[in-house]
């Protein structure tokens, strides 16, 4: 995340279609549920709808990167 320090790059998706059906994801989520984003200061908590909207997609389209699409979120599956 933005401000989070020092920044690592790692492949985040395999094919350019991935990326962006999981970048639209993740932009879905954080719009549709901004109000509710919890910051714990470890990092942010989806709400229980948001969660169970995002996770069980991500974890079929993100494929082997799907660590890497809910790392910033302290309730990840």
């Amino acid at each position: 995340m933005h401000g989070a320090g020092a920044w690592y790059f790692q492949p985040i998706a395999d094919t350019i279609g991935q990326f962006v059906v999981c970048a639209a994801a993740l932009h879905h989520t954080i719009v549709k549920w901004r109000d509710e984003l919890v910051d714990d200061g470890l990092g942010f908590r989806l709400p229980p709808e948001a969660a169970s909207w995002y996770f069980p997609r991500m974890r079929e389209w993100s494929g082997d990167h799907y660590a890497r699409w809910r790392e910033d979120f302290t309730n990840a599956e």
